[in-house]
């Protein structure tokens, strides 16, 4: 098989966010690393205000779907929305993108070779951000935490540990297996949420040889966003399950309250934190 074979058979999704679709570092750099490819591209829109009805000019093989929702439902709601498509539309593959991951050609030269294998319906990146290496990482309590030690690429036990989204590769069977993305924890955490699911019926992924730098959105800011992080409390707390998740998940949600209140010196996050458990 070659890349031409392979990429017809993926559908890449870019969930975006008040960034319009040609400023996006994943999509252009899709474009560029695969220039002669006919790429089937995904793009489901969640800016208020950014919305077009032809957000990129489809050149050559590029065959560009899109989805706009001004309110801005999440990430988990759009991989599902796509699934769905490539599911009607005979695809077999889902590469899962946030906005802001620089993609390479070689990234895509080693999915090729992991399906090739048939390893796994599960492949993952070495994704970076100015921190260090981000996924895969540690995973326990549903607390994800920097590796010690980097794994090696090829086949690898999910186990501990857990991946981010953007740059997955997923069959779209086990996918669809694991039931999709929550879309109660539409933000964050939805990641951490879906793994530990596609935990319980496969053990492996498999770890491609590939770096990808990925920019984060900025934990710190000089003014307290409380519209964020009523978005934050209400996504997380929604992957709460059973008592070993209230104890571990609560615990990570009151420490980083308490810590945005300290860095902003005021009480608003305690209030967004109650405001949130109150209405559930």
């Amino acid at each position: 098989m070659t890349l031409v074979e392979l990429i017809p058979d993926i559908l890449i999704i870019v969930v975006l966010y008040r960034k319009k679709a040609d400023e996006s570092d994943s999509i252009r750099s899709i474009l560029s690393s695969l220039p002669h490819e006919r790429i089937n591209l995904f793009i489901y829109d969640n800016s208020p205000e950014y919305n077009e009805k032809e957000p990129l000019p489809t050149k050559g093989g590029c065959i560009v779907s899109y989805t706009s929702d001004p309110g801005n439902s999440g990430v988990s709601r759009a991989y599902n929305t796509a699934a769905q498509f490539a599911l009607k539309h005979n695809l077999k593959w889902l590469l899962l993108c946030d906005q802001d991951t620089v993609f390479n050609r070689g990234y895509f030269n080693e999915v090729l070779q992991a399906i090739d294998k048939n390893e796994a319906p599960l492949m993952a990146p070495f994704l970076f951000s100015e921190s260090g290496l981000i996924s895969p990482c540690g995973f326990i309590f549903n607390y994800g935490y920097h590796l010690g030690k980097i794994p090696s690429p090829g086949r690898n036990k999910l186990g501990s540990r857990s991946l981010l989204n953007s740059g997955l590769v997923i069959s779209l069977e086990s996918f669809l297996n694991t039931g999709g993305y929550n879309e109660k924890v539409f933000l964050d955490f939805s990641d951490s949420e879906f793994i530990k699911r596609y935990k319980r019926k496969y053990r492996n992924y498999y770890q491609l040889n590939a770096c990808l730098n990925h920019n984060l959105e900025s934990a710190d800011s000089k003014a307290f966003n409380a519209t964020r992080f009523r978005q934050y409390c209400k996504s997380i707390t929604a992957a709460i399950h059973n008592v070993p998740d209230f104890i571990s998940i609560g615990t990570i949600v009151l420490s980083r309250t308490v810590k945005q209140m300290f860095r902003h010196k005021t009480i608003e996050p305690l209030k967004c934190l109650y405001n949130t458990m109150v209405n559930k």
